[in-house]
């Protein structure tokens, strides 16, 4: 399945992740490029540590990097699912 997370917060990384580790081809989304990437790179930290810890081997945090792209939005125009998570301001 392709997924597009629009919103990389705490919440649309997650989700991403989860999609992501269940083998789904998952593009993660924010307000630019730039800024998806750091998304990204800090859900990869955070993965890190469970390696460290023992909690998970480097090849499945590898295998679930490798599923999360960053991409322009034109990538995701024949997606599956669609999820939006991005923060409203009220």
């Amino acid at each position: 399945m392709k997924v597009a997370v629009f919103g990389a917060g705490t919440m649309g990384s997650g989700i991403a992740q989860v999609f992501a580790q269940a083998g789904n081809e998952t593009y993660l989304y924010a307000s630019s490029p730039a800024s998806a990437q750091r998304h990204k790179d800090k859900l990869a930290a955070g993965l890190q540590k469970r390696v460290e810890k023992g909690k998970m081997t480097q090849e499945a945090v590898d295998a679930i990097l490798n599923n999360i792209k960053i991409e322009e939005k034109a990538a995701c125009a024949d997606c599956d699912l669609i999820l939006e998570t991005v923060k409203e301001d009220m």
